[in-house]
């Protein structure tokens, strides 16, 4: 029967984290680690196994959520900040755009005029004149293009520092409440009492 209990707490607790975003993996691979040092145990201290686990199974969730909102967190203002610098381009996409516009249009004029000799002097005269304009597109686009690829990249070097550094917490969090665990698991420490 303590072998059922047992084993019911760890596919319970493997399956919580099971469900997570693929770019959380440090919480399904430290349920491993807990399953084997809980498997491990129950054979050593079979009556501290449960309860400990217990008590711990809802530090070690409590301590993944934080940890998985915090990494959602920066992701969210990643998304933001990307959407927001994108939107303060398309001013400018738009003003290209209209200037791209006006040069074919001119262009296209051409094509209308009363006679061949008319157009092809048109053509000649627009063509010059708008490939001017159109180098001028170009160049403002490139310069644009920059710009918004530096914000771009300045926004996922935050975004890396604060997934990093949630990372990190988590991993100290994880790594003290463990060390609580195998305390518990092996008698060295009292089981803890829950404040719920």
């Amino acid at each position: 029967m303590h072998s059922l209990t047992i084993a019911i707490l760890l596919a319970a607790l493997a399956f919580s984290y099971s469900a997570t975003s693929p770019r959380l993996f440090e919480g399904p691979s430290k349920v491993f680690q807990l399953l084997s040092v809980a498997g491990e145990m129950q054979q050593i201290n079979p009556g501290l196994t449960a309860p400990c686990f217990a008590y711990y199974e809802g530090i070690f969730n409590k301590e993944y959520e934080v940890y998985r909102a915090a990494y959602n967190e920066c992701i969210n203002q990643f998304s933001a900040g990307k959407n927001g610098v994108l939107e303060r381009y398309d001013g400018i996409v738009w003003s290209l755009g209209n200037s791209t516009y006006d040069s074919c249009q001119a262009l296209i004029k051409c094509n209308t005029k009363d006679n061949s000799l008319d157009s092809l002097n048109c053509y000649s005269t627009q063509g010059t004149d708008n490939s001017e304009e159109v180098a001028n597109i170009a160049s403002n686009a490139t310069i644009s293009a920059g710009s918004l690829s530096q914000e771009i990249s300045q926004l996922e070097y935050t975004r890396d520092l604060c997934t990093n550094t949630t990372s990190r917490n988590y991993d100290i969090s994880y790594d003290a409440s463990y060390e609580e665990f195998q305390s518990c698991l092996s008698g060295e420490s009292a089981v803890p009492v829950s404040n719920a």
